[in-house]
């Protein structure tokens, strides 16, 4: 007898088991090697991170930006209303004195000062120098920026690090990570504003950019002294712990900011839009008309930052995992996360573990299910792929991606070699499953477009009534059908609709079953459709014949209608969803009928029992069909409290609103029912019929015609 899985494979001998254990170990080596790479570090900027990103976009899961977060840019507008490219100290002074008056926790310049002007007129000095003094006196903290270079700058003053700010810190040792004490750093320089204005502004931080996703929390610059980021001089007090950064004084509490073994700290962008719509024109601030509705947009406690050269051709670009972005934006981002508590943590330390864990994941793989160990070893990649994913997602936990992946995929080569001698027979499995799929998709589309001759018909146009239907399958091959027959000489009206059990082919081919039962009766016998039994007739007609063909492995719901043109209507429900029945001139909370009664679905005995139920369906009335797919995640009482806001407008409204449930605005109120970030998805066929009985208005356009 042979095994489905494939071939066997042969017993590998004493001396192979220990070459192939050796082989796993240098794998494992290798990793630990890999981890602290610069290879590493590429792939991750370049390939992880972007990935997670967009993953994470896609998912509709990513932070807003902290509402506590204001953005003021001097953007094209600004530069067009003040006609510099830059506030002079005393336009800076009007600035900063409005919005601190605001109360906000900081204020955030992303900048280095000098009293130097640019094409507009000079100051005078006695002006700038008063205005210096009173930037002196406000009392909110105000951060402006520093940069680090390994040479100094002639004709500029190097940032005086003499500072508490910047001696009593525990630096970052990029071998060891965060030791217990200062450690030696190579000599650097710090500038920040210029020496007049070094009272003016409390701080300077360094916004240092590091590039892909990352900013170094500390900048070493000199033995006993280092510069911490921009964003973090915003608060009370910065202390190092072993593996984050405690800032005091945000929000009245303290804040923990987790950083890596090489002293980075992993920005988490927002949707560039995001920025957009939290940013305010700073040309807002310089106008008597605006200045005060602009002031009133900060709040106090707020985080303001500052934004100069925003305009078209300055911005300062960088490289994200979102794209290109302006470099202000990683400021943004960093902030965002310091008010709203929520940071990305690169949990590096486990990466040697996780090496380790899959190398000898993949031996067991090797040792103990000799044939499936291709499809064990993609399994163990998928569940690692999801955990990075589902770790950053839901946790802001940043994984190693690839070096696990690579242990994976190594350790599995090395069990192939030395498991089998067959990679010649590898890559003509690999051959026939290539030509099965694509012998498979031929004949799935081969299915496909015999299944749609048995899409449902066109919607008909009766006298006397409003129709829409909405047919909507999950695939091509659809599970749902439905038929509008007409009696011409009785006027009955006949609407049928069935669900099947299932999706695809299948479902294909039993709605194929339902379309052949029907034409068989109408051939039989013509005058079927002028008969008030003719819906009850088709149930039973096609019960018989599905539990015929398949003794109950195919089942189908069925709902039935018949409309006469006294007003009466006659329904049946076999497992299907009752239809809705919406009266005229009621309120929202009694304008439903919903007692049809439904009895047993088609194809599950041999005699099927049907109940016909009745109702008028009185001018006005409106009737409402639809499979399972249409219903909302609570059922069909769901579906009435959101028919409840739409029950007065036209059918054709009705279907269409009911269409667009899974839309935007109906997934965010789900998402707020259920109390998740879940959008939701469409996982069955959907269709929905509905009818609306207009003879009352018809013939009231007769009469008015005959009064003419």
């Amino acid at each position: 007898m042979s095994d489905a899985s494939g071939p066997s494979l042969p017993q590998l001998s004493h001396k192979s088991r220990w070459q192939m254990r050796l082989g796993f170990l240098v794998v494992f080596l290798g990793s630990l090697c890999f981890i602290r790479s610069s290879a590493n570090d590429y792939l991750e900027t370049q390939a992880t991170l972007p990935f997670l990103f967009k993953v994470r976009q896609a998912l509709g899961l990513q932070y807003s930006l902290s509402p506590r977060l204001k953005i003021l840019v001097y953007d094209d507008s600004t530069l067009a209303h003040s006609g510099r490219s830059d506030l002079s100290i005393s336009g800076w002074e009007n600035l900063l004195t409005t919005v601190a008056a605001r109360r906000p926790k900081a204020i955030y310049i992303d900048k280095l000062f000098s009293l130097a002007t640019d094409t507009g007129p000079a100051e005078p000095s006695a002006a700038a120098v008063e205005a210096v003094r009173r930037i002196e006196q406000i009392p909110t903290n105000i951060v402006t920026a520093a940069f680090i270079h390994a040479n100094s700058v002639r004709g500029r003053s190097p940032l005086n690090l003499d500072s508490p700010w910047y001696r009593d810190l525990t630096l970052v040792d990029p071998a060891t990570g965060f030791s217990s004490g200062a450690v030696s750093a190579a000599t650097a320089y710090a500038y920040g504003p210029a020496p007049q204005l070094a009272q003016a502004f409390h701080r300077a931080g360094h916004v240092m950019n590091g590039g892909h996703g990352w900013v170094k929390a500390i900048y070493p610059v000199r033995e006993q002294a280092a510069v911490p980021h921009f964003v973090f001089m915003g608060s009370d007090q910065i202390r190092v712990g072993s593996e984050s950064i405690v800032v005091d004084g945000v929000g009245g509490q303290s804040a923990t900011i987790p950083v890596d073994s090489r002293g980075r700290v992993y920005v988490d962008f927002r949707d560039p839009k995001a920025y957009q719509r939290s940013s305010i024109s700073i040309s807002y601030f310089l106008s008597p008309e605006t200045v005060n509705q602009a002031a009133e947009l900060i709040n106090e406690g707020d985080f303001v930052l500052v934004v100069p050269d925003f305009y078209t051709g300055h911005a300062d670009f960088t490289a994200t995992p979102l794209g290109s972005m302006p470099g202000a934006y990683v400021h943004a981002s960093l902030l965002s996360s310091l008010s709203g508590g929520t940071w990305l943590k690169r949990a590096d330390r486990f990466d040697w573990m996780l090496a380790g864990l899959f190398c000898v994941g993949v031996l067991l793989i090797f040792e103990l299910a000799r044939r499936r160990q291709m499809r064990l070893t993609g399994a163990l990649l998928l569940v690692w792929i999801l955990t990075v994913i589902g770790m950053f997602v839901l946790g802001g936990v940043i994984l190693d991606l690839f070096t696990p992946i690579g242990a994976i995929l190594l350790s599995a080569l090395v069990g192939e070699y030395f498991a089998t001698g067959l990679r010649g027979q590898l890559h003509l499995l690999v051959d026939v499953l290539q030509a099965r799929n694509r012998g498979m998709q031929i004949e799935i589309d081969r299915a496909s477009d015999i299944a749609k001759a048995f899409h449902p018909q066109d919607t008909p146009e009766w006298d006397g009534y409003e129709i829409a239907t909405l047919y909507r399958p999950l695939m091509p091959s659809s599970g749902d059908w439905y038929a509008l027959e007409h009696g011409t000489a009785s006027g009955l009206r006949h609407i049928i609709l069935c669900d099947i059990a299932g999706h695809g082919i299948q479902a294909a081919i039993v709605v194929s079953t339902c379309k052949a039962v029907l034409q068989s009766m109408l051939i039989a016998d013509p005058e079927a459709r002028e008969q008030p039994d003719f819906v009850p007739r088709y149930a039973k007609l096609l019960n018989a014949t599905m539990y015929a063909i398949s003794k109950g492995d195919h089942v189908a719901s069925l709902v039935g209608v018949t409309l006469s043109t006294q007003g009466d209507l006659s329904c049946i429900c076999c497992g299907h969803p009752p239809p809705i029945l919406i009266r005229k001139g009621r309120d929202s909370e009694s304008t439903f009928e919903t007692n049809f009664r439904p009895t047993n679905p088609i194809g599950i005995a041999a005699d099927l029992e049907v109940e016909s139920v009745q109702h008028k369906f009185s001018a006005g009335d409106r009737l409402l069909l639809f499979s399972d797919g249409a219903r909302l995640p609570r059922g069909t009482r769901r579906l009435q409290l959101f028919l409840g806001d739409h029950w007065k407008s036209p059918v054709s409204e009705i279907v269409r609103r009911i269409g667009d449930f899974r839309g935007e605005r109906a997934a965010r109120r789900e998402r707020s029912d259920r109390g998740d970030h879940a959008a939701s998805t469409v996982a069955d066929d959907m269709t929905v019929i509905g009818i609306e009985n207009t003879q009352a208005v018809s013939r009231q356009k007769v009469a008015n015609s005959g009064d003419v």
